[in-house]
């Protein structure tokens, strides 16, 4: 069976080979973020690529590692292209009046702009949450949208989702190893820069953790209605079956045949992991390209979406029934579905 679907999957991969010229022909204009999804996408399916070539080599733990950093970046593009709703997190500070301590100004200060989002103010209509914060400090939490054409002043069109920014502005140096108190102090000038390194290392730290992180995803899919809540659980248990392959468990060290010794099962299990990725993301590219270009240049990747579903839909895998023991352990799972299958 694995054989049969890694020759479906290598079948797929030439077929997506020409999918960037497919969607780009015809189209009127061009926008920076096409390029951007069509990259992440591509990306992504180099990355199917290379884990088809890993199952061969019989390095299945490899595989796995690579499968969860397939599977993450694959719901985020999901949020860059259809993610129109995102929180907007705010801290205020409050000057307290003479005769009021920081915190009775700040309990004041929250106190009155509650009783102003209930009455309807329009400086408050897109506010959610309001929080203290310590001493002196409120947490406002607002529910916008992603940005529009300008000239789209009913706001009726097609809009960039706050994610694709927050793709491109997230640094992962600057969040978690400028501010590295080894690291800060060798930077020249760092009396002058330290407090800038500093606040640059909170705000991107900020961002990787309210929009990037994988827990962040999953509140934003379910923020956006893209996912209902049991296929946020099934993402969240394959997530986490994968994610044992990347951290030292024993879990990972038993499970798995070791080098040398063919496991099928876990080729199979493999197989149907980059099938069904596949699928999901020539259907997200299609759903996205197809409203900006309605050239019909789609059908091909549908009907190959179509034979991915076809020859995988006996492994639940973000499907509308909830098989518990393929959440559970998704290898175990296909063990006994290969024992079911030899009886």
């Amino acid at each position: 069976m694995a054989e049969t679907l890694q020759g479906l999957a290598e079948e797929t991969l030439r077929l997506v080979a020409s999918i960037r010229g497919s969607v780009l022909t015809g189209l009127d204009s061009m926008h920076e973020e096409y390029g951007t999804y069509l990259d992440v996408f591509c990306s992504q399916v180099d990355k199917l690529e290379s884990t088809l070539l890993l199952c061969r080599d019989q390095k299945y733990k490899e595989c796995f590692v690579l499968l969860r950093s397939i599977l993450e970046s694959h719901f985020f593009l999901l949020l860059m292209t259809r993610g129109k709703r995102y929180r907007r997190y705010e801290t205020y500070v409050i000057i307290p009046d003479p005769g009021h301590t920081p915190e009775e100004a700040r309990n004041l200060a929250l106190c009155r702009w509650r009783m102003l989002k209930r009455q309807g103010h329009p400086n408050y209509v897109h506010v959610v949450e309001m929080h203290r914060l310590k001493k002196d400090g409120i947490l406002v939490i607002s529910e916008l949208e992603g940005l529009y054409q300008r000239e789209d002043t009913q706001k009726t069109g097609p809009v960039i989702p706050w994610y694709y920014f927050m793709y491109g502005e997230f640094s992962p140096a600057s969040a978690f190893v400028e501010s590295l108190p080894s690291i800060k102090e060798s930077e020249p000038y760092a009396d002058i820069y330290g407090d800038i390194t500093s606040a640059r290392s909170r705000s991107q730290k900020q961002l990787y953790y309210r929009y990037l992180r994988f827990e962040s995803v999953t509140k934003n899919l379910s923020l956006n209605g893209l996912l209902t809540a049991d296929q946020i659980d099934q993402l969240k248990a394959h997530y986490s079956f994968l994610s044992s392959f990347a951290h030292p468990t024993k879990y990972s060290n038993d499970i798995v045949l070791p080098k040398g010794f063919r496991d099928e099962a876990a080729e199979e299990l493999i197989s149907l992991y980059v099938c069904k990725l596949l699928a999901m993301s020539i259907e997200l590219v299609v759903d996205y390209f197809g409203r900006v270009n309605i050239s019909q240049w789609y059908p091909p990747y549908l009907e190959q979406v179509n034979k991915l579903r076809n020859s995988t839909d006996y492994f639940p895998f973000f499907s509308q029934r909830l098989e518990r023991q393929a959440c559970l352990d998704p290898l175990v799972y296909i063990r006994s579905v290969r024992g079911a299958r030899r009886a």
